[in-house]
């Protein structure tokens, strides 16, 4: 029911990335999109992490990193008869735009799940790259393949499992909240919560730059994001921690005021409480 032409897992682009398909693809296209980017709109950009978008068969879609490395999950797939199609729609999933994702662990590991059924079967991958339109030499290296149906029943499982979560996770109370009129200025402040992270930040600033008072922006942002200002303000400045304890040599007092935290000591009691190690072990397990 469900092909896959392709899929990838947590893959990292060191220079960045930029996907422009005016005309959309052949296939359908979903994108988890775990670091900062800019989604063109109608109106305009409006920046989006931890976003996943379901874009249906030629339908333009077009959207660039913020910054640099970029690292998103994808997967390329063929919805093989019109039964197919319609069951996709009979979930009522949000098509074609990208849809915040608050608890992403469960759909990261259906896609890890997936990636390595492929790499036990050798195929190879396309990448999400900007020339990508169709499947055809991919598809060609199963042509004749006994492996093929098989996987193919297998994969179907995946997706199945993969739409039931993203529905089950709109019809919980999350919706579509990019509607939302305080979306875009709200998402800008995210995006850069999540890849500036700041040192002595105040709330307030952020409140004033939404032209709001303390206590609505506190509201709104909670209403928008389903969690805290202070939450993301800790998650953006973790994040970028593990980030350059795995691939940097910076001192951990280095990477401690670069990641927005007062002092080492302070990143230090932020990765206990977190992460249950202290950041000089963390970066030292990643060696074994």
């Amino acid at each position: 029911m469900f092909h896959i032409i392709d899929s990838g897992y947590a893959f990292t682009h060191q220079t960045g990335i930029e996907i422009n398909r005016p005309g959309g693809t052949s296939h359908y296209v979903f994108v988890f999109f775990r670091s900062p980017c800019e989604f063109e709109t109608a109106d305009g950009y409006i920046s989006c992490q931890d976003h996943y978008i379901l874009m249906e068969p030629e339908i333009k879609h077009h959207y660039r990193s913020s910054f640099k490395p970029f690292v998103n999950d994808w997967i390329h797939f063929e919805a093989e008869r019109p039964a197919a199609i319609e069951l996709i729609r009979s979930f009522g999933l949000i098509l074609n735009k990208p849809v915040p994702l608050d608890d992403s662990k469960f759909v990261v590991q259906l896609i890890k799940l997936l990636q390595t059924n492929r790499n036990l079967i050798g195929t190879d991958a396309f990448e999400e790259r900007p020339g990508i339109q169709n499947k055809a030499d991919v598809d060609s290296q199963l042509a004749g393949s006994g492996s093929k149906s098989r996987q193919d029943l297998v994969d179907t499982g995946i997706m199945l499992t993969l739409f039931e979560s993203l529905s089950a996770f709109q019809t919980s109370g999350h919706q579509d909240r990019t509607y939302h009129n305080y979306y875009p200025a709200f998402a800008s402040i995210r995006n850069d919560l999540y890849s500036l992270p700041q040192t002595g930040l105040r709330v307030q600033d952020l409140a004033d730059r939404a032209g709001l008072s303390l206590s609505r922006f506190q509201h709104l942002y909670r209403e928008i994001f389903m969690c805290t200002v202070g939450e993301d303000i800790a998650k953006g400045r973790l994040k970028r921690a593990l980030y350059l304890l795995e691939n940097s040599d910076l001192p951990i007092a280095v990477i401690a005021q670069d990641s927005g935290y007062t002092n080492e000591t302070h990143m230090i009691r932020h990765f206990n409480k977190y992460i249950g190690r202290t950041p000089g072990r963390y970066r030292r397990e990643l060696s074994f």
